[in-house]
């Protein structure tokens, strides 16, 4: 009998594991029930309100008050977040922890830095259901659910999908009638500063560790058309669709800003005209560079496909409060003069003391290339990234009718020529260099990937046969300011540090590297040419971290990706010459 009992006995662990799948499937089931029920009282509530029957609106509240905290209280720990009872029907008064709810139950909170309160949730089946009752739009693909065996048919509380940028217009349109409030898309900028600065919507972690929304993990490969990865040893839970609001919210208090459904914005794609910008990746996408924050697709206004939906934003009269930050932003420091150096009016007699200088104003210093295709060579590094002044000077010769890098401003501080160009996507940046070429008659372009770590310092350290994919970091590296966990204040223009400025400083406002290059870390994220994964060819590299996402704190050789036609406001560029 010990001989016996000392063998492992495989079925009750099965068993355990069986309960355990049951557990976490019912609370997806109760919770959805749950919100749903929610949202049809807050719907009821809002409707009494607006009759006047205050007493009424009143019970209700109460109703779903002890309601949700009931289900707290028993329902199992795996479930999803759920909805705030605590809600407004006045979109001033709206704020994360009292979001606006209006006559369909669509829950709103503010988006600070913006005039806008946007919907915590992506539009749902049951709100674009009653638009298209109301004022049909011609369009039943909509209506048809979308299944896969052993998958769940779509409900009210799913994302609408297979609707195309003119029908998510025609719905904010008709909801604007309905309310008295201007609904609308949400600009590109305006889904920017609602998922934030991280690397990722859920933070700068990769893989992450646990169900932060709805991306392609292995339960979807193999079942749908075409193949954009999965997620290594990821689980959602959800082959399709999920409701919205199963995962948890972003410290805004909005669900979903990453996986689920792309999002149609209000912008058109600046490359595209004709075509509008979607952000925010699908539930089928599973690729690294895809799920990024700053990932952006485009497509035809006309279009419908199955990994489309959209959310709205209300628009907030001008008199309206808004959030302020709770980090004070110290005044912006004077920026010291460094002192006047002799220059160079050749780049082949350019030193780090004698720069080369050229009829733009930028200024040029040498650095030694170790390894990789121009191993040996010496190239000359603009001491500071492009100026807006410099931008403005091609934009103007060029007739560049793309305005989107001009008079930008931020946290209460507005760019002069002398701040870093930002808002400009790689095809701007390589556009100027040619440009530029031409002007001066030499050889300008963007560093590469590893001419920029020659630059920073950790060249030799790196393979150069590696893609930049293959070198970006695992948690290891070395800091640019030295050993500690987070630099001195005044080493460079970082995020939530008292560097004394809340946006881009003026080039050159920190000390140089010993190379005599400023800016190298903080204030824009820097174009380099290379291809982030040159097998997948989508996205661009970007060096440098930049004045909007510092934490955790960065290392040397961290790299962030964009499409090479995207384009933030965190990211600039820096130009190279190339020598004889």
């Amino acid at each position: 009998l010990p001989a016996l009992a000392a063998v492992a006995d495989p079925a009750p662990q099965r068993l355990k594991e069986l309960r355990d799948i049951f557990v976490r499937e019912v609370a997806k089931i109760e919770s959805t029930l749950i919100a749903g029920l929610d949202q049809s009282l807050a719907t009821v509530q809002a409707s009494l309100v607006q009759a006047g029957k205050t007493a009424e609106a009143g019970s209700v509240e109460k109703y779903r008050t002890q309601m949700m905290a009931a289900f707290k209280t028993g329902a199992p720990t795996a479930v999803a977040p759920t909805p705030s009872s605590v809600t407004t029907t006045n979109p001033a008064e709206a704020t994360k922890d009292r979001p606006f709810v209006n006559a369909l139950g669509m829950k709103f909170v503010p988006v600070p830095g913006t005039k806008v309160l946007m919907c915590i949730h992506e539009t749902r089946r049951r709100d674009f259901a009653a638009f298209d009752d109301a004022r049909p739009t011609g369009n039943s693909e909509w209506r048809i659910p979308f299944p896969l065996e052993g998958e769940s048919r779509e409900t009210d509380q799913h994302p609408v999908i297979k609707v195309s940028w003119l029908e998510s217009v025609a719905f904010a349109d008709w909801l604007t009638e309905r309310e008295g409030v201007r609904y609308r898309l949400p600009t590109d900028d305006e889904w920017s500063k609602a998922v934030g600065g991280d690397e990722f919507p859920w933070g700068n972690q990769w893989p992450p560790t646990s169900a932060i929304g709805n991306y392609a993990d292995d339960s979807t490969i193999g079942r749908i058309k075409g193949d954009y990865g999965s997620i290594p040893g990821y689980t959602d839970g959800f082959i399709l669709t999920a409701p919205v609001m199963s995962f948890p919210a972003n410290n805004l208090g909005i669900h979903d800003l990453g996986g689920n459904v792309w999002e149609w914005c209000e912008t058109p794609s600046p490359q595209k005209p004709t075509e509008k910008i979607l952000r925010g990746a699908a539930w089928n996408r599973g690729w690294r560079n895809h799920l990024a924050s700053s990932m952006r697709t485009e497509q035809p206004p006309g279009d419908r496909f199955n990994v489309y939906g959209f959310r709205v934003v209300i628009e907030l009269p001008a008199t309206a409060a808004q959030p302020t930050s709770s980090v004070s932003v110290p005044a912006p420091k004077p920026v010291t003069s460094s002192p006047t150096l002799p220059v160079s009016s050749s780049p082949s007699t350019a030193t780090k003391d004698k720069p080369f200088v050229n009829s733009l104003g930028m200024k040029f210093v040498p650095i030694r290339i170790t390894g990789g295709p121009t191993d040996g060579k010496t190239l000359l590094f603009s001491v500071w990234e492009t100026r807006v002044k410099d931008f403005a000077e091609f934009a103007k010769a060029n007739s560049v009718s793309d305005a989107a890098w001009q008079n930008l401003s931020a946290g209460g501080v507005t760019q002069t020529g002398d701040h870093p160009v930002v808002n400009v996507s790689w095809d701007d940046a390589v556009r100027f260099c040619k440009w530029l070429s031409k002007k001066e008659n030499v050889v300008c372009r963007l560093p590469s990937d590893h001419e920029w770590s020659c630059a920073a310092g950790i060249g030799a350290t790196e393979d150069p046969r590696l893609s930049p994919a293959a070198k970006s970091p695992r948690g290891v590296g070395a800091y640019p300011w030295g050993t500690a966990k987070n630099p001195p204040n005044d080493f460079a223009n970082y995020k939530g540090m008292n560097d004394g400025f809340a946006f881009t400083a003026p080039v050159g406002s920190f000390s140089a590297t010993a190379d005599g290059l400023h800016d190298l870390w903080g204030n824009a994220g820097e174009w380099c040419d290379d291809w982030h994964d040159p097998a997948i060819r989508a996205q661009r590299v970007i060096r440098g971290h930049s004045w909007e996402n510092f934490g955790p704190p960065r290392t040397v050789n961290w790299r962030l990706t964009m499409p090479r036609d995207g384009d933030a406001s965190m990211v600039g560029f820096r130009v190279v010459i190339e020598l004889p």
